[in-house]
């Protein structure tokens, strides 16, 4: 069975082999009743920054600019 999983570094959102061993370590498990679990993989859901909210400059920039 496959399992939906949140991967804490990326923010992507896969479905994994319920053995999997990095569930609960890399991966955390997404609400069970949304996403129930699932004979075949679904498919995969990407996190994407928002590209309409600006990043605020780093202190090097501010400081080259001055």
């Amino acid at each position: 069975m496959y399992t939906r999983v949140k991967d804490t570094v990326t923010g992507n959102e896969i479905d994994v082999l319920s053995t999997d061993k990095r569930i609960g370590d890399v991966f955390k498990p997404v609400n069970k009743k949304e996403y129930p679990d699932s004979r075949l993989p679904r498919p995969s859901k990407y996190h994407v920054e928002s590209k309409g909210v600006a990043k605020k400059p780093s202190t090097a920039a501010e400081t080259k600019e001055s």
